[in-house]
């Protein structure tokens, strides 16, 4: 069966190549050249099987992907851009957008059965599994600046276009719901008996568990799992799988077949019910297997599982194999099969921790603690570099995390199933149950908090050292698999002397001499850091997406080795202004909150206000000119210039770090801009960022002219605004500015 393993793990890389690298005919090349090399290696050498094997699995890798995308995503494709009808059957339930809901649908396209993601207004809200939808669409491979990580994003879930309606829906309700959507229809009833039955701060931790919808986690929370090791728990993954089987075999006891008879569907339907993610798939799939082997009087090999659900899933979808679930997941398992043993046997070597094993009263204790340690160690092996290169985020406490909320995670997960169960069949005795329920998740929740806010919990890439840190890591790590001594005590040693360097070598380089003028990556809005010494200041704090530009400044000056923000500064209340707040609070405490005293009426302004309150934050209500001085420079604040609309009744501000200078006009039009460069002498300025993400109807030529900036920062994302405007562009170069964008430079910093 080792030569199933021969097989597929060239086929999986043969994917990975042709789906990050190649094109057809440059896949049918490799294909012809490794089977060229398979009919060598068995003529040449007949011993060598194996190498002839592995050949082949990487000719029939590079096929098959070709193949697939002549024969089953082009046909598809070639509807992109075009504008048509479409009739699609509802495939899942919609969620909501910010502009209406949108919902996975199947239809039929060029001969072809297509998986399409529907945009649609909030009238569509209502549709539901088996439903058929009939409308004119538009439909897109990929949307205008979408990159092409996210375009793979949406082809390793088998989503291979996007529509967007451009009329009214037409809806025909199923009379009867598909079998194959039972699953997910059951999974939508099992989300509302959850927020019917669970008290509100326990219920999005429940969904997420059983059914792998984060929906109703808030930004904070699943950014506290990241940093604390533990988002896996609630990314429907394998360990969910083995859960639900290991009650089953509790529950049946030793009887094989009726296990095997009721568990294949049990695991097949939590499959379906959780979409069929990669991860679940082959957790499935290696399940079965076990379950199936001893039926036939075969012995179950964990690899050859995991090679089966590989060739399974990438035989349904090579692009899989560019889904970070996907990779995740089999990065997983390789470590702990490879690992786990070892490291077991390394952590029992010590003779103190022997007498605990063979001590009655610690046997029990030891062991468990031993094998989760060495289970998490041996699946961190293999996927801290998928998520440093995917995520940015290194967890340091992940090992610690696991042990300590592992075994409750199990317990909740069975007893969320009878919970949900129960409340199924009557409402009031879920309730009583999940109330129970309720403390274990609070536990789970407030340990994440806890070791999350821990100093350092966790480390970002953004830092070279960092980066430095894990090659050597890996580097040290490879030494002790393949050499003939190894000498763990003292490469774990090197491991934290090299992390302990590194740390302190981030923290150095992010305290800037004079100052360090950063604009995160946001998407489309604006985050602008400011730091002095040890004075420190943000310029608004929203972008594309609820909570990460709080996220960004905090791993900006959580890297520095600070938790305080000295002032927030928020220009006006615009969602691309503001929605990182809160995440922000979360993290950092922030001493003082500057804000424009317009729009009393608004959510938006009630929200900020209650953060501040909460969070013990000063709130200055800037209505004239103010100085914010620290060592070596100093802050102002302009106050509103123009009140006709929001975007002109916004603040603005001049930092001054020595002899440097930094306007930040945030929104204003050239109106408002004319008014400020009115009522205020400005100076010849080195840093400009661009009015309102470079729309054309800000950062006017006037204004140019008149601060002469040496450099214009624009802090930009995938909009369909136009932004930055092409006349900006001009306007600047007109101006002998040099220009930097954050979509295409990431984080921009300037200083000295």
């Amino acid at each position: 069966m080792r030569h199933l393993a021969a097989f597929a793990l060239p086929f999986g890389a043969a994917a990975a190549l042709y789906v990050y690298l190649l094109s057809p005919a440059a896949g049918l090349i490799l294909c012809a050249l490794c089977l060229l090399g398979a009919a060598l290696c068995l003529w040449l050498r007949p011993a060598w099987k194996r190498t002839s094997v592995a050949a082949l699995g990487l000719a029939v890798g590079f096929l098959w992907s070709c193949a697939y995308e002549l024969l089953f995503l082009q046909p598809v494709w070639q509807v992109s851009g075009q504008t048509m009808a479409l009739t699609a059957q509802v495939r899942d339930y919609p969620t909501q957008t910010d502009y209406g809901c949108k919902v996975t649908v199947g239809a039929t396209i060029n001969g072809r059965r297509a998986k399409i993601l529907l945009y649609l207004d909030d009238t569509a809200m209502t549709l539901e599994p088996g439903d058929t939808v009939s409308l004119q669409a538009e439909l897109k491979r990929s949307v205008e600046g979408m990159d092409e990580d996210e375009t793979l994003w949406y082809q390793s879930k088998g989503i291979q276009l996007l529509a967007y309606g451009r009329s009214q829906a037409a809806v025909t309700r199923a009379e009867k719901t598909p079998v194959f959507l039972l699953p997910v229809v059951f999974a939508g009833k099992l989300r509302q008996t959850i927020f019917k039955m669970m008290p509100e701060d326990t219920a999005g931790y429940l969904q997420a568990l059983l059914t792998g919808d984060k929906s109703g986690l808030s930004y904070s929370q699943i950014s506290q799992m990241n940093r604390a090791g533990v988002s896996h728990t609630v990314a429907i993954s394998g360990m969910h799988v083995s859960i639900l089987l290991t009650m089953l075999y509790f529950l049946l006891g030793k009887n094989q077949r009726l296990t095997a008879l009721i568990g294949i569907p049990l695991a097949l339907c939590f499959a379906l019910m959780t979409g069929a993610s990669p991860s679940v798939v082959r957790a499935t799939v290696m399940q079965l297997i076990l379950l199936l082997a001893p039926i036939f009087g075969r012995e179950n090999d964990p690899l050859t599982s995991m090679c089966a659900a590989l060739l399974l899933i990438l035989g349904q979808n090579p692009w899989a194999v560019s889904n970070v679930s996907f990779q995740l997941s089999f990065a997983a398992v390789a470590g702990i099969l490879l690992l786990m043993s070892p490291l077991q046997r390394w952590m029992r070597r010590p003779k103190w921790v022997q007498r605990l094993c063979n001590c009655k009263w610690t046997r029990g204790i030891t062991r468990f603690l031993i094998g989760g340690v060495a289970t998490t160690l041996g699946a961190l092996a293999f996927t801290v570099p998928i998520c440093a290169a995917c995520f940015g985020t290194v967890s340091l406490y992940a090992p610690l995390t696991n042990v300590l909320i592992l075994w409750v995670v199990s317990i909740v997960f069975t007893a969320g199933l009878i919970c949900c169960l129960a409340g199924l069949v009557w409402l009031p005795a879920g309730r009583v149950l999940g109330w129970l329920l309720a403390w274990p998740i609070r536990y789970i929740l407030a340990v994440t908090e806890f070791v999350s806010n821990l100093p350092f919990a966790a480390v970002y890439t953004a830092s070279v050292y960092i980066v430095l840190w894990l090659f050597c890591t890996y580097g040290i790590l490879a030494l002790c698999l393949t050499g003939k001594k190894k000498p763990a005590a003292l490469s774990c040693g090197c491991v934290s002397v090299c992390l302990a360097a590194a740390v302190a070598l981030t923290v150095m380089e992010s305290r800037p001499r004079q100052f360090h003028i950063t604009a995160l990556d946001v998407g489309q809005g604006q985050s602008i850091c400011m730091q002095s010494g040890d004075f420190s200041a943000l310029m608004d704090c929203g972008g594309s997406k609820d909570g990460e530009a709080g996220e960004a400044a905090a791993r900006l000056l959580t890297a520095g080795g600070t938790d305080e923000l000295d002032c927030l500064i928020l220009s006006h209340y615009d969602d691309d202004h503001i929605n990182g707040v809160e995440q922000l609070f979360s993290r950092l405490h922030v001493e003082t909150l500057y804000l424009p005293d317009v729009e009393p009426d608004t959510d938006a302004r009630r929200q900020i206000e209650a953060l501040a309150a909460e969070n013990e934050t000063r709130i200055v209500y800037v209505t004239e000119d103010m100085t914010l001085p620290f060592d070596g420079g100093s802050l102002q604040i302009f106050a509103p210039v123009s009140s006709y609309d929001e975007n002109a009744a916004c603040l603005s501000v001049l930092y001054t770090a020595g002899e440097y200078d930094m306007l930040v006009t945030a929104d204003m039009d050239k109106y408002a801009e004319y008014a400020l460069m009115e009522s205020h002498a400005l100076p010849d300025v080195e840093l400009y960022v661009a009015g309102h993400h470079g729309s054309k109807y800000s950062t006017s030529a006037e204004l140019l002219d008149t601060i002469q900036p040496e450099t214009v920062l624009i802090s930009v994302g995938r909009n369909s605004f136009g932004h930055p405007a092409q006349e900006v562009l001009e306007r600047c170069a007109e101006a002998g500015a040099e220009v930097y964008r954050t979509d295409l430079c990431g984080n921009i910093t300037i200083g000295r």
